[in-house]
């Protein structure tokens, strides 16, 4: 019954809101979960680890015991032991109210991020876990992976906690806690050590017979192919070739135009060294490297009907009633140009599409024509748009635009030649990795 009291205090105290944010979340809770925090990361084990270890031994020492109390039918230390594990109980549940039972009545997280409190709608609940799911993937998509698929870490969990202390630290409410996360030492096994051993001696002897038998490849100059798909073929390549040229004037270049996924499908068979694509394609052992940030636009004719529209701002769900002339499908720019469209809650479905033209030359003198409209990279559109015989629609929420990207495989070999090439495409966009 005396723990009852404190616990039922602790919870009554809770729903008040200033002493469940202050008192307890940014107090009692903070300061025990320092705590907790600073003993785990000194000892080579994590606190759950140490609490599934105790309730396990625990929980088979009371077994035991009440097994053994039991046969001995001693009636008055079973009892003893039955109300010292209830009692044991209501401790945990004390605990547990005194820590985080206040914090359901904190308050919203929404002033404390910078955001408007606004109601909650499924709509808005859908919209919000469709933007995060795509935008985790294309996280996904970037991060380097091995031979099976999984992700190298980029940062050690010690890095990653200092870059999250320091983002919400920067918004200076006062509302997040700020714990320092230290690495767990790893021991090695006497059979790990041993293989450690053997494993430094296998890779140093892979450094001498590269050092031995690749000094003649030093000056080898092969010819590199490169499967680019349509925007990058057209309107980059040109000026990545003449200055790797003017950089290498020995070296020779062998350029195939396809879509996205043919050049991922030509790196991850092994049949061309180097693509260049708009679309990043779960292909196993392809690393890609993006290093230009392209736009899409809406082109329309240049009439009265959509210079009135441009007048009107930057709303583009007129497209809906128009008749639309898309890439072809595999294309990078068409699945873009749909994955855009959905984010603002147009579907490919409701568009009245005419032609799928893999030509884009074919689409803007379609689209200049008055057959429709259609969405094309801002660098392809360039030179109409600036003659003024094409309009231009930017897509709102868009962001900075789609990646473009540089792949290889990471499983075949590099020549020195692709080497050279790839270093170039680096430094002529500033990529420091």
């Amino acid at each position: 019954m005396r723990v009852l009291i404190p616990l039922a205090l602790v919870l009554a105290l809770g729903e008040i809101p200033a002493l469940a944010e202050y008192f307890f979340a940014r107090g009692v809770t903070r300061f025990l979960s320092g705590c907790l925090n600073l003993i785990t990361n000194y000892i080579p084990f994590s606190f759950y680890e140490l609490t599934a270890v105790l309730l396990i031994v625990g929980g088979v020492a009371l077994a035991v015991g009440l097994v053994f109390l039991l046969c001995k039918r001693e009636w008055k230390r079973l009892s003893l032991w039955l109300y010292r594990l209830a009692l044991a109980a209501l401790c945990v549940l004390l605990a547990f109210g005194v820590l985080y039972a206040p914090l359901y009545s904190r308050g919203s997280v929404l002033p404390a991020l910078g955001l408007p409190d606004t109601e909650l709608t499924r709509e808005k609940l859908y919209a919000a876990a469709e933007f995060y799911v795509e935008r985790l993937n294309r996280a996904s998509e970037q991060l380097e992976r091995d031979e099976e698929g999984n992700v190298i870490p980029t940062s050690t969990f010690s890095e990653l906690s200092a870059r999250i202390n320091e983002e919400y630290g920067k918004l200076q409410t006062g509302y997040f806690a700020e714990f320092e996360v230290r690495a767990k030492e790893v021991a090695l096994s006497p059979e790990g050590q041993k293989l450690y051993t053997y494993a430094r001696q296998i890779l140093d002897l892979t450094e001498k017979i590269k050092e031995e038998f690749g000094r003649h490849d030093e000056e080898e100059q092969k010819c590199v192919t490169i499967a680019a798909s349509t925007i990058p073929a057209q309107y980059l390549l040109p000026d990545i070739l003449a200055k790797f040229n003017a950089k290498h004037p020995g070296e020779q270049l062998r350029i195939l135009e396809s879509d996205s996924s043919q050049v991922a499908e030509q790196v991850a068979e092994g049949s061309v060294d180097i693509g260049f694509t708009g679309t990043v394609l779960e292909k196993k052992f392809c690393k890609y490297i993006p290093f230009y940030k392209d736009q899409l636009v809406v082109i329309t004719p240049n009439t009265e009907k959509y210079r009135e529209y441009k007048q009107l701002g930057s709303d583009i769900y007129w497209i809906q009633e128009e008749s639309v002339i898309m890439r072809e499908e595999g294309s990078g720019t068409r699945k873009e140009a749909e994955k855009q469209l959905r984010h603002l809650g147009i579907r490919a479905e409701r568009l009245h599409i005419i032609a799928s033209i893999a030509n884009q030359e074919t689409i803007k003198r379609s689209v200049i024509q008055g057959m429709g409209v259609s969405i094309l990279s801002r660098l392809a559109a360039k030179n109409e748009v600036e003659s003024g015989r094409m309009l231009e629609f930017p897509i709102p929420e868009a962001d900075e635009g789609r990646d473009l990207n540089l792949v290889y495989n990471k499983n075949h070999p590099l020549s020195k030649s692709a080497q050279r090439f790839i270093k170039t495409v680096k430094e002529i966009y500033r990529i420091e990795k």
